[in-house]
């Protein structure tokens, strides 16, 4: 069988090059709703400025993390143009970006909710802390064993081979579809509950509401370009 990049020209997955802004336009008009309701709630739950200063750090990472991984994947789907100019290392390289952004993310919702521990009653929150945390933790186990790291990071925008990697239906993912942004950010709740921290909940809310504007104005359109055709190449 021979392999063609999606991206490469010739291929017939290649998008027009205008794809490189689909869904660009939906993802700042929500973004910037997504902020207001953050400054908003902000306000009204008259936050300590040590809180606020790590909340907006929260967002902040997370807006770059977002824009990270967009610019990198239309980048590689729309002109190959990361493993053009970095060859081989091009997804290592792309990695090393990728994970420290993606850790920052829980970690500084983790600050908040210790600098604003308390502010709610933990004999309520810890309890539904636990509970969010089984299928968070079983998302990470099913990524771990059945999805694979690589597969999260995008390897399919990469390796052509990836793309005849079938639909994972094994652990979490045999019940719930998507479960990674579904299952897997309830681990942002939890940890925010599990302090009983109002400002720490408010950062969960951004970090899980935004990521799906990434599913849908991202990964989704670029998902119906990699895999829709994949079963007529060779």
């Amino acid at each position: 069988m021979t392999h063609i990049h999606p991206s490469d020209p010739g291929s017939p997955w290649t998008p027009p090059a205008h794809f490189f802004w689909r869904g660009v336009l939906l993802h700042v008009v929500v973004l910037f709703a997504l902020i207001w309701a953050v400054s908003f709630g902000a306000e009204g739950l008259e936050l300590g400025p040590q809180v606020r200063t790590w909340l907006w750090i929260s967002v902040t990472l997370a807006v770059v993390h977002q824009v990270y991984v967009w610019l990198g994947w239309r980048l590689q789907l729309t002109g190959n143009h990361l493993v053009r100019w970095f060859g081989k290392r091009a997804f290592a390289l792309w990695c090393a970006g990728f994970f420290p952004l993606l850790m920052a993310r829980p970690i500084t919702v983790a600050a908040v909710a210790w600098l604003d521990r308390g502010s709610l009653p933990l004999w309520i929150t810890g309890p539904t802390a636990a509970l969010l945390a089984i299928p968070a933790i079983w998302t990470g186990v099913s990524v771990k064993r059945y999805f694979g790291t690589t597969r999260a990071a995008g390897i399919d925008h990469f390796d052509p081979r990836a793309k005849d990697r079938p639909f994972v239906k094994k652990g979490i993912f045999k019940y719930v579809d998507n479960a990674m942004y579904s299952c897997g950010f309830l681990a942002f709740w939890s940890i925010a509950l599990a302090f009983g921290a109002r400002g720490a909940v408010l950062a969960a809310a951004f970090q899980h509401a935004y990521i799906w504007v990434h599913w849908f104005t991202t990964e989704k359109p670029d998902i119906e370009v990699i895999y829709s055709r994949r079963e007529t190449d060779g």
